[in-house]
Order: structure tokens, then sequence, then C-alpha cells
């Protein structure tokens, strides 16, 4: 249904645009923000969801950090330690923390050993490390190399690359204890998987129990067949080809590290409906789905598309098609326009609940941003509807932020974000801190303003923060956090 407007609304939406307007002036042209996910991944329960940072901390560092939060309630605590050098690196972290717990990786006989929180990724993903939207081949969040750390299971892992690559995992994987090895050589790699039954809701498949996989690749092209104990069975194909353009004059800010090179990419899946990871049940995606797109980076234009069918089988199928256009203007700007459609489910719905039928869902976006003078300025304008073109609005999004240096090394930052979205539609709005990237669930109509500052303080850094929601929660008052971080380099 079309949702009423809001005279909030609209005088804050007013308010943005007219800063962006300002910003053209003051500024200079607008740079496209870096992607970050757009939701959380499908194992993730209600609410708010932190991914981790792969790389928050530089080589040959040592970094501890104490803070505090609060939001109406008694405040709550956390503690970090995070390093890295000398073959070895990880992080350490309690309190009432989303990312509490520890990971350590270190060099050790000509491999790797890992233990803490774990997120590998074997092959495809079909056995282990799946990516978590049916469109995208690659996961974000698992594998050596991820934006993110994951949060797949916990335990330890050994990996040795060479003629003869090893791989060995054992820990717990959705609650549940997993063991599994994995051998590869001239590009073939078999792994198997195997562990404890796990304790499944009446009228999902039958556990396996153990599973095994075929994969291969190598010069842009990858294939994995996965089987369980019980014969129910996936497979898969990835081939991409790079082609050759001219360098584009786009600052490296301005291009997103999720974003494939220029060419051409297929992927193709087929298999038993029942068919799970033992280790991702919620991530094991599509039994049979196919994806195509392309993308061409021709100076300070690049434009991308990309279009998928897919099917969790009993009915619940879906599809989507996107494109994007982006533009560099000048050489520390850019901006970027795109639309997209999508229709059924993409997520697989939980076993034993009744499918409603999910119908079109077309969205059109227009992103900016510009640098200069140690000034970033940021805006998103976000819309879907349940028609063609947009229409019989259902979501809504503007948000815009604004950082800019203070004298002594202070810098200030300042976030604010309009949504009208229907009850059937979720929405949620990133957040990007040093060491992390929070995805804020919201929903209805409202507006959130972030207010941000961070300064030198006692040979470390200090972060404070403010933040506003409207309407808030019964018996709420403005969100606050404080951080204190000290990073030492030998």
């Amino acid at each position: 249904m079309r949702l009423a407007r809001s005279g909030l609304t609209r005088r804050t939406c007013t308010g943005a645009w007219l800063a962006f307007a300002l910003a053209l002036f003051g500024f200079g042209s607008p740079l496209c923000a870096q992607e970050t996910p757009s939701e959380p991944p499908p194992e993730a329960a209600d609410g708010d969801y932190a991914f981790e940072r792969a790389d928050s901390v530089a080589d040959r560092s040592f970094e501890t950090s104490f803070g505090a939060r609060g939001n109406g309630g008694a405040p709550k605590q956390n503690h970090a330690v995070r390093f890295r050098g000398d073959g070895a690196e990880g992080s350490f972290r309690d309190g009432e923390d989303a990312l509490a717990g520890s990971r350590y990786r270190a060099s050790v006989a000509a491999g790797t050993l890992a233990w803490g929180r774990l997120s590998p990724r074997w092959g495809c993903g079909l056995l282990l490390g799946a990516a978590s939207d049916p469109w995208k081949s690659l996961a974000v969040d698992r594998g050596s190399g991820a934006r993110f750390r994951g949060r797949a299971g916990e335990g330890a892992a050994f990996a040795h690359d060479g003629a003869l690559g090893f791989d060995a995992v054992a820990g717990r994987f959705t609650k549940r204890a997993l063991a599994g090895v994995r051998l590869a050589a001239h590009g073939v790699s078999l792994g198997v998987l195997a562990g404890a039954r796990a304790e499944l809701p009446p009228g999902a498949p039958t556990d396996a129990g153990a599973a095994a996989s075929l994969a291969a690749g190598g010069d842009g092209a990858a294939g994995e067949l996965a089987c369980d104990a019980r014969g129910r069975w996936r497979a898969e194909i990835a081939w991409s080809a790079a082609r050759s353009t001219t360098p584009s004059t786009a600052p490296s800010t301005a291009r997103s590290a999720e974003e494939p090179s220029a060419g051409p990419r297929l992927r193709a899946r087929a298999g038993h409906v029942a068919y799970r990871s033992l280790a991702e049940g919620a991530r094991s995606g599509a039994a049979r789905l196919i994806a195509a797109g392309d993308a061409w980076d021709l100076g300070a234009t690049s434009v991308r598309i990309d279009a998928a069918l897919w099917s969790f089988g009993t009915g619940a199928d879906g599809s989507r098609a996107a494109l994007e256009v982006r533009r560099a203007l000048g050489q520390h700007a850019a901006t970027s326009l795109g639309c997209e459609e999508q229709h059924g489910q993409r997520r697989a719905p939980p076993e034993g609940t009744r499918l409603h039928p999910i119908g079109m869902r077309q969205g059109c976006w227009l992103e900016c941003s510009t640098v200069a003078r140690g000034r970033i300025f940021r805006i998103r304008h976000e819309l879907w509807g349940a028609h063609a073109f947009a229409r019989s609005e259902v979501r809504r999004l503007i948000a815009a932020s604004i950082e800019m240096p203070l004298s002594t090394g202070a810098r200030l930052t300042v976030l604010h974000a309009v949504w009208r979205a229907s009850r059937s539609e979720r929405l949620y709005l990133p957040e990007d801190e040093v060491d992390r990237v929070t995805l804020r669930a919201v929903s209805g109509a409202g507006a959130r303003t972030r207010l941000q500052a961070a300064l030198p303080l006692l040979g470390g850094r200090v972060r404070a923060a403010l933040v506003w929601t409207d309407p808030s929660p019964p018996r709420a008052t403005p969100g606050w956090s404080v951080e204190w971080t000290r990073r030492v380099r030998r």
C-alpha cells in the first residue's frame, strides 16, 4: 500500500537535499561512498548486526581499547586487544559487545594455525563458507580474503598451501561439533566434513551427519560438487573473464572493495532441495540458480549489470535484475545512479513455515559524496515501490553525512537519516566505525541522528558519540558511547 507522507519526513528530506546543494558549492563534486553489506546474513537474529573489519590493525601494531555505552539503562562496558606482526595476529574482546570473543592466527610448520572464532571457506562454499545472497558467488565474511571477519563457528583450523595443500578444521558450528579435512593438488580439492547429528525442527529434512565435496578451479573458472551421507547433492560452477579496458580515472576511494573487475561473469547451480550444509544450514542457499553479470570500465564511467533467477524449492522462488552507472567527477569525486527489480523470496524460508507471496519490488537510488580540504560529504536517496517506476511506495530512505577536521587533530562526524517503510519491509542503516560496520534495524517511519567526535587524548584517541532516534522507544534516552583506543607500532 502507499505510505502516508509525514510532515517531519518532508521537512527533513528537504533539509538534507539543501545541505547537499550547499556542499556542491563548498566542497566540489560528489563522490560515491564505498559499499557496505545491505542486510545481515541469513543466520543472524532480528535486530542490529555488526560486521568486524578484517584489517583494522596495521602490520607490527598493538592496539588496546576501553569503552562504555548506554541507552537509558545501566552502562555496558567492553575491552578489546588487537595485534598483528611477526606472522601472527589476533583479537580478544570481552564485555557486553556483539563481537565479544577471541581470534588468533599464526604461522606454524609451513602453514597457518587459527583458533577462536572461525569463518573458513572451501571451494564454492557448498560444503563450507557459502555466500549470504543467492546472486553473489563470494562471501564477504568467509575465507582468508574476506573484507569482514565472519562468525561461522568456534574452534581450531590449520591450512597449508603448497604443491599438496591441506586443510583441517574442528569446532562447533551451528551448535554442534564438527570436524573436517581437505586435500588439494593441481587445482583440485577433496573435502570431508562430519559431526554429531543436529536437533532439527519438525518438518525439516533429516540430518545427514557427514558430507563431502569435490572442487576444482583456476583461470577464472571454479566448480564444486557436494554430497551428503543420504545422497542429497548440490553442484555449482562459476566463470569470469577479465576484459582489457582503459585505466579508470576514478579515485580509489570511490570504488567498492566488493566491485568485480570489468568483464562478464556467470554462475549456475543445481541439486537436491533438501541438501543443507552441515556447518551453515541457514546459508545453504537456493537449490537451483543461474546468475550473470557484466561490468565495463570506460575511463571516468563504469557500468555494471546483474541478473539472477533462483529457487529454494517448494514454491519459494525469486529473481533479481540491477543496473548501476558510476561517473567520476574530477580527481576526488564521483556519483552513482542505479535501479533494481526483485521478485519472490531472497532468503530460504524457515522449515515448516507457511509461505506468503512476495510481489515485485522495484527501486532506484542516487548516491554521491565529495572529498576536499579534509572534508567528506556523502548523501544517498533510495526509493522502492511495489509497481513499475517505484510506484506504490513501500520504502524510502534519505541519508547524509559530513566529516570535517577540527583543531589539534580532532574530527567531527554528523550522520542523519530519515526513512519511511511499510510493515512488511525491513530496513538497515549502516554505521561505519573504526573496527566494524554496524547495521541498525529500523522500521515504520522515523529519523536518526548520530554526532561523533574523535580527538587525541592520553597518548591515544578517544571517540564519543551521541545518537537521537525519533520516535524513541518507551523510557529510552539518547544513546551514547565512549571509547579510548591506543595503538603502538614497533
